[in-house]
């Protein structure tokens, strides 16, 4: 009987990072990705659109964390992953070191 064959990868192998990313026109991305440079540079438009990585925190549930993200900031999203985030909430997501410091930063969790 072939047990190992069937197990699952442990979560580690899925990880993400949570990733914020600002574009020149002051717009704010918050998205997940295995490669948050790469998907940054993805996003810019040469010449167009310029995108800056500002922070990646390395996530276990990283579209859950990303959803609970998102709905926390409905306020300031423009449009999907798009957000237009006051200075305070910017800095705040820059100091987030992993994934409970965001998830208790914005009330998702209690400390």
């Amino acid at each position: 009987m072939m047990i190992g064959s069937r197990l699952r990868k442990p979560p580690a192998m899925y990880r993400q990072d949570l990733y914020l990313a600002e574009s020149s026109l002051g717009y704010h991305k918050i998205g997940i990705s295995k490669h948050p440079y790469r998907r940054v540079e993805q996003l810019a438009v040469p010449g167009v659109l310029d995108m800056k990585l500002l922070h990646a925190v390395p996530t276990m549930f990283a579209r859950k964390t990303e959803r609970l993200i998102h709905d926390a900031l409905r306020e300031y999203r423009v449009s999907s992953e798009w957000f237009k985030l006051p200075d305070e909430v910017v800095a705040a997501l820059c100091e987030a070191e992993g994934e409970h410091d965001l998830l208790t930063l914005f009330g998702v969790i209690t400390p």
